[in-house]
């Protein structure tokens, strides 16, 4: 779909002018690839006129798509790698940077560094101090140690985005409302959109995205607490994916509107259940990424008996990880590697299986507050479900009776879970599943939805409705 102006006017002679609200959808990435936004499209086009920015288009229709993504650098500006300049930066870098790593790890050292920093920087001259003591991912010399902290941080963020988005792209665009879908979009919003009422999606607890690095303690995480204090009081509504990001949010920072629960569930399904036969057939699927440890759930089949086999749908977060995983169970029988099948096809793929199985160790925050799409894929396909102990998905299978719950997080505590099921113990749990679909699909969040849309354009002054 061809980019056009948010306005979004029929091009036919004598139309009547289409007065609905104008609502521009941020995001940063390929929209078809973004179920979430996909369904934010689908919810609002009958309302709204839908302008959907991102690098890649949608495959909703309905709305207009801007291309946002960044102009490639001039030749010239690739070429100053090799500058002298630029190798004695990347020599400074290397030097300091392990320093800096462990520095950033201490709060009050790492203030006295960067105060330290500051002062040798003032001493001496603008190029030598920016090759010997480089500040990754900023173009700042000595000026923004003349700035608070704060200021310092909304900096780098201001600079991350431009770097980030062709801010061109915006010239003709004039939304009545923004929807912004994490917290980048969020400062994108402000930076371009000033005072145009605003939607927050949140879709993760942005402050805690990551736990350790020195790029992510010395700038990524300053920035983003810093942007959260600034920002959310502003919003004219919130949402994020469950209760336990919801909370800590609430927790941490003044937030301007009420903070709903949209979920990621898709949309409902008219699937019948499958009768539980022999073997049992044990289904996990999404991204593979050493940090999500898959092996763990392969190691709680091979503990099981001959009546479990697991089948893994892969989709490439590493191609290196997933080759070591089918290496290390290629002799093994009751393993089997499946090729991914399109995000809307998921959850008919996988209802020809009996147990979704999901175990998701707490590494990082939004890990242990994870509630994800498989989640609720899994009970569109009429499955019953298996996890670990995560508190919000713990929750929605003993409310609704869908599954077991493991005791930890280990292979061994999952496969005694699993070893006393019987097929009659699946089937009921696949009825449950069967009962919740509806309650858990994306039907059930487009009232949300609206109704953040609603509170979000009567902020905006005259009342309008969606």
């Amino acid at each position: 779909m061809g980019e056009r102006d948010a306005t979004i006017e029929s091009t036919v002679p004598g139309a009547p002018r289409d007065t609905r609200p104008a609502i521009l959808i941020l995001t940063y990435g390929d929209l078809a690839r973004d179920p979430r936004v996909e369904r934010q499209i689908r919810w609002l086009r009958d309302c709204c006129r839908v302008v959907a920015a991102g690098y890649a288009p949608p495959n909703a229709i309905g709305a207009t798509f801007l291309d946002i993504r960044p102009p490639p650098p001039p030749l010239a500006a690739q070429g100053d790698r090799f500058s002298p300049l630029a190798r004695a930066k990347a020599h400074g870098t290397r030097a300091l940077g392990s320093l800096r790593f462990r520095l950033a790890r201490v709060p009050i050292l790492r203030a006295v560094y960067r105060k330290a920093r500051g002062a040798l920087q003032g001493l001496l001259p603008a190029r030598v101090s920016a090759a010997l003591l480089p500040e990754p991912a900023t173009q700042f010399l000595a000026e923004p140690f003349a700035l608070s902290p704060d200021e310092r941080h909304l900096r780098y963020q201001r600079e991350k985005l431009s770097a980030m988005t062709n801010l061109s792209a915006f010239a003709d665009v004039s939304p009545d409302l923004l929807l912004a879908n994490d917290l980048d979009c969020l400062a994108l919003a402000e930076q371009i959109f000033p005072g145009i009422p605003t939607i927050f999606d949140a879709h993760e607890y942005a402050p805690l995205e990551y736990n350790d690095g020195e790029h992510w303690l010395n700038f990524e995480q300053p920035s983003r607490i810093a942007l959260c204090k600034r920002l959310l009081p502003g919003v004219a509504a919130m949402s994020t994916v469950c209760q336990g990001i919801a909370d800590e949010y609430a927790r941490n920072f003044a937030v301007g509107a009420p903070i709903e629960v949209v979920t990621n569930a898709p949309f409902h399904e008219s699937i019948t259940p499958r009768r539980t036969g022999r073997p049992i057939r044990i289904v996990h699927h999404g991204i593979a990424a050493p940090i999500r440890r898959i092996e763990t759930m392969a190691e709680a089949v091979r503990l099981l008996d001959e009546r479990f086999e697991l089948h893994l749908i892969l989709v490439e977060g590493s191609r290196d990880y997933i080759e070591e995983l089918r290496a290390a169970y290629r002799d093994e029988p009751r393993i089997h590697f499946i090729d991914p099948v399109p995000m809307p096809e998921i959850s008919r793929h996988i209802s020809q299986f009996d147990i979704g199985l999901f175990i998701l160790e707490p590494a990082i925050f939004n890990y242990r507050h994870a509630l994800p799409n498989k989640f609720f894929e899994f009970v569109q396909a009429r499955l019953a479900i298996a996890v670990g102990p995560s508190p919000e998905m713990e929750r929605m299978v003993r409310e609704h009776g869908l599954g077991v719950v493991a005791p930890d997080f280990s292979a061994g505590a999952m496969a005694q879970t699993l070893r006393g099921l019987t097929e009659a113990d699946i089937d009921c749990f696949k009825a449950n599943s069967d009962r919740a679909a509806s309650k858990l699909s994306a039907e059930a969040n487009r009232t949300t939805m609206l109704r953040m849309v609603d509170r979000a354009l009567a902020a905006a002054g005259p009342a309008r409705t969606a």
